[in-house]
């Protein structure tokens, strides 16, 4: 088991280096914008001017870069299928729980240690922007973290499950792609709520002043947005625990699922149509000496 963790997490080195280095420089990048505010030309403009550039870096770099650590995860399907991975795996006694624990094991290692680097780049980016570290900044860490895991997780077992690269990450992608067009469809929505409340307002706002319905028509939108995120944030610290439950449950799903698709008996690095197919070249068939026809001579 601890071969199988360590060959996933040494498959990975490369992106988690390439994803500290991107990680690193974009916080980089925000604190030069804080020093810009204080001591270089940031500050020249007016102080409610520098006060929101200041607050939407903040938070760029707490929930923004926090994307950069992508490469925290474990996903090393491609490098065994070259490797013909499974071929020696199904040689020794290793069993198939082992084989998908060690992946589950060492990708969230990865990520626990995501999130720690992350907590105390917050805490240092507290200090710098003057700000007040949350609760909910840590829960937004890990609830990123395990959704990411649970995305891992999904991946892993279409890939046991069909067999193939090109069909599994095909339904992967189908899959995620289905629920951006969800999300997307809901934000829509939502806006079409913040147009009727408008509407509504601006109709008792007239109503109130005696002057004609459509004599305002404007949209206080970052209202409405920041009315949102707010009830959206009380909600999640309030009741964290109900996604806890649910995405915790959806990972054992998928962790028996994976184990039973990788006990199927068919081979899993076997060969694809493309394989199976006979590789013929010009210089091959000039090579090959015909077959005789029936009846002629010897």
């Amino acid at each position: 088991m601890k071969g199988l963790i360590f060959k996933e997490i040494y498959l990975s080195r490369k992106k988690i280096f390439i994803s500290l280095g991107i990680y690193f420089f974009l916080m980089l990048l925000c604190v030069l914008v804080k020093l810009s505010a204080v001591h270089g030309n940031l500050r020249l403009l007016s102080e409610e001017a520098v006060k929101n550039t200041t607050t939407i870096t903040f938070y760029l770099a707490v929930f923004g870069t926090v994307l950069a650590l992508s490469g925290f995860v474990a996903d090393n399907i491609n490098s065994d299928i070259v490797s013909r991975w499974s071929k020696f795996q199904r040689s020794t006694a290793m069993t198939e729980k082992q084989v998908v624990s060690a992946a589950y094991i060492s990708t969230g290692l990865m990520l626990l240690s995501m999130t720690a680097i992350h907590t105390l780049m917050t805490l240092m980016l507290c200090a710098v922007f003057d700000k007040t570290f949350h609760v909910y900044f840590i829960l937004a860490f890990f609830a990123f973290a395990f959704i990411t895991f649970i995305m891992f997780a999904y991946r892993l077992f279409c890939f046991y499950r069909f067999r193939q690269q090109k069909k599994a990450q095909l339904v992967w992608t189908a899959t995620f792609f289905c629920l951006y067009l969800a999300v997307c469809l809901a934000v829509f929505g939502r806006l079409l709520t913040y147009q009727d409340k408008a509407k509504t307002e601006n109709a008792a706002l007239a109503a109130k002043m005696g002057v004609p319905e459509d004599s305002f028509d404007s949209m206080d939108l970052a209202k409405y947005i920041k009315d949102d995120f707010s009830a959206i944030k009380d909600f999640f610290v309030s009741y964290w625990w109900i996604f806890a439950i649910l995405l915790i449950t959806l990972a054992v799903v998928l962790y028996v699922v994976s184990i039973s698709a990788l006990k199927r008996p068919f081979d899993l690095a076997g060969q694809t149509r493309e394989d199976k197919k006979e590789k013929k070249s010009f210089f091959s068939s000039l090579s090959k000496p015909k077959k005789a026809a029936e009846g002629d001579e010897n």
